[in-house]
């Protein structure tokens, strides 16, 4: 298991992409997958949007395992 420190230095990596992703878009990721859903950011099947819809998932399946790696190690309650 990790150190506080060092999931710490990768829960915020993680949300430094998360946040440029909300930046880019203007919403926040479930927000993002309901627009998408709807057809209202294009065509979902473009490269760049699929590409970014993929890679936000992913940050945001670990942020979740990030936390919980936290949580582990007493840093959250």
């Amino acid at each position: 298991m990790k150190d506080e420190k060092t999931i710490i230095v990768h829960l915020d990596a993680v949300e430094q992409g998360i946040q440029r992703f909300q930046k880019k878009y203007g919403v926040n990721y479930e927000q993002f997958t309901a627009k998408l859903e709807r057809g209202e950011l294009g065509d979902p099947y473009a490269y760049e949007l699929e590409q970014d819809a993929m890679r936000w998932e992913d940050l945001a399946d670990e942020k979740k395992m990030w936390l919980e790696q936290l949580h582990k190690v007493g840093e959250i309650p």
